[in-house]
Formats: structure tokens, C-alpha cells, sequence
């Protein structure tokens, strides 16, 4: 519990951070802004991967070995995301996902990457994708099929 409170505290401070960094209450100017844009921070206003955590199984070595990978071809900033939350290895939330997620900060501020977090688990499909995995009970499912028929009782 403790431990995972821990990883919440981090989390909302970076979170907190981020978002102090981009109000500071200074109006640019003209110039300022112009600069801005002939020169632009990419990792703040640039495109941000989604990175996906499903699949294999998360280590330290595999995420240190990603991000690395990722920034050596350019990329600035990172999403980590979860489609299907039930399915993750490390299991979403868990205090080993938070574990994780403190490492990925650490090894993003080492790399001069940013890090994003994705709060819309299960959006876009509410929730249907995790019951249907659930039911799978196989954490190497690849595939559901879902079959539907029109018709009316009496027929």
C-alpha cells in the first residue's frame, strides 16, 4: 500500500510539473513566439508515440532497451498505453506496473525524453475488449470472434 501510494505521489508530482511548466503565467511576446517556432521544443510540441504494453512481459532490461531504441531514432517523447488493461505483465496498476512506470521516468529524464500519461483506458471501446478477454481466461489470446444473428423470437 505504501509503496503504491509512493508511486502515485511521483506520478502526480511529474504530472504536476509538467503542467506548471507549461502555465507559468508569462504572456511571450512576439518575438519570443516566433523563436518558439523556428526552433521548436519537439519533445513538448512534437508527435508522441503511443507505446504499447502489451504482449510480452514488461522487465526493466526490455523497457531500458526500448527507450533507448526509441531515442536513438528520434523520438523525444513517450505515451505508455494499455489497451486491454487484464492483459499487461506487469497487470495495469498493480505495484509492479507502478514499479514500471517510476522506472520509465527515470530512464526518460537519463535519455532527455518526456514522458505522457494516458488516462483513457478502456475509451473507445467501454470496456466490451476486457470482458471479452476476461472470459478468455488465456493471456495469449490473439484473437475473439464475435458472432451475432438477426431474427425475431417466434421464428
Amino acid at each position: 500500500m505504501t509503496r503504491t501510494l509512493s508511486s502515485v505521489l511521483v506520478l502526480a508530482s511529474v504530472l504536476h510539473l509538467s503542467c506548471a511548466e507549461a502555465t507559468d503565467g508569462q504572456v511571450p511576446t512576439y518575438q519570443e513566439l516566433r523563436a518558439q517556432f523556428a526552433s521548436p521544443n519537439h519533445a513538448r510540441w512534437g508527435e508522441v508515440p503511443l507505446w504499447w504494453w502489451e504482449g510480452d512481459r514488461m522487465t526493466k532490461e526490455r523497457v531500458t532497451w526500448q527507450l533507448e531504441t526509441l531515442c536513438r531514432a528520434g523520438v523525444k517523447s513517450i505515451c505508455p498505453i494499455q489497451r486491454s488493461p487484464g492483459r499487461c505483465d506487469p497487470q495495469s496498476f498493480s505495484p509492479e506496473w507502478w514499479d514500471m512506470l517510476v522506472l520509465v521516468h527515470q530512464e526518460c529524464q537519463r535519455l532527455g525524453m518526456t514522458l505522457w500519461a494516458y488516462d483513457q483506458v478502456g475509451y473507445g471501446h467501454y470496456g466490451w475488449l476486457e470482458k471479452a478477454a476476461a472470459k478468455a481466461r488465456d493471456p495469449r489470446t490473439k484473437r475473439i470472434q464475435f458472432l451475432t444473428a438477426d431474427g425475431s423470437p417466434q421464428e
